[in-house]
């Protein structure tokens, strides 16, 4: 199986990793989309995301009201034409959705001085350190991962970063407890990927990704040694029925008797993942 929409050649691991997680973090809570191709040339827009009824967490709770938003990630610090590709990915996103223009999120790596002068974005009021707005009328921000504060409710964003931030909130996950929410996200994000050739000339996205499925084999053993019962897999089989009718509605009857029969952790821990990213014919064929 593998993660739904088109993955164009040159995506990149760091690209692949950011997406991936965005999905698994987010799906369960609205609308979401991934790798979507718009009809600008084409050009391929990230992830979008449109807030259900339950509330995102940590900063993404002030981040996300109601409406769509387009989260568009950048390793290092955008120019001014990716700057306005961006922006076309937004109004063609616009167009096909027939909805107010929606939200642009530029989650970037490293600071564009140059584009922050040149597109006159200016510091967004009530947010951190490093969240910059465009005009009003052009519902676009900017994020700079690289100099948010090293807070808790930061820490997915800045794990979307690069070098020594990236390392930093690394170590940060690693002191969280196994069951929060930040530590599902990405073992949800590298269970989604185990099937995909996750490689690139980077040492440091290299070792990123290591480093976090060592996280994720730390945590499988751990479950399997404690073979904790039917209270934690009755918890798991209750978050991938909520997963499933998030995104598709209602479960089928045979499908939810199947999830139902399953009770070891590990393995139900693995299909919250899945159930976050993959098609609904795929799904169906798990029975298989």
């Amino acid at each position: 199986m593998e993660i739904e929409g088109a993955v164009p050649e040159n995506t990149t691991p760091y690209d692949l990793f950011a997406k991936t997680s965005s999905m698994v973090a987010f799906s369960p809570l609205g609308r979401t989309g991934q790798q979507e191709e718009i009809s600008v040339n084409p050009r391929y827009l990230d992830f979008w995301f449109q807030a259900g009824t339950v509330p995102a967490p940590a900063i993404f709770a002030k981040m996300f009201t109601e409406g769509f938003h387009l989260l568009e990630f950048y390793h290092q610090a955008p120019d001014r034409q990716k700057w306005m590709e961006c922006v076309q990915k937004q109004v063609a996103f616009q167009s096909r959705e027939g909805c107010a223009l929606p939200m642009l999120w530029v989650i970037a790596g490293g600071k564009p001085e140059t584009l922050i002068k040149q597109v006159e974005l200016r510091k967004l009021k009530g947010f951190p350190k490093e969240f910059y707005r465009g005009a009003p009328a052009y519902s676009s921000r900017l994020v700079v991962t690289s100099e948010l504060p090293e807070i808790r409710d930061t820490l997915l964003l800045r794990l979307w970063g690069a070098g020594r931030t990236l390392k930093r909130a690394q170590e940060e996950l690693e002191q969280l407890p196994k069951d929060s929410w930040e530590q599902r996200v990405i073992r949800g994000t590298m269970i989604a990927l185990k099937r995909k050739n996750v490689y690139d000339k980077s040492e440091e996205v290299a070792r990123m990704i290591q480093d976090y499925q060592k996280l994720v084999r730390e945590w499988e053993e751990e479950h399997e040694a404690i073979g904790e019962a039917r209270g934690e897999a009755r918890g798991l089989q209750e978050a991938i029925l909520a997963v499933y009718s998030s995104r598709f509605g209602p479960m089928p009857e045979k499908l939810q008797a199947h999830i139902e029969s399953i009770q070891a952790p590990a393995k139900l821990q693995a299909l919250v993942g899945l159930f976050a990213i993959q098609k609904q014919e795929d799904l169906m064929a798990l029975m298989e």
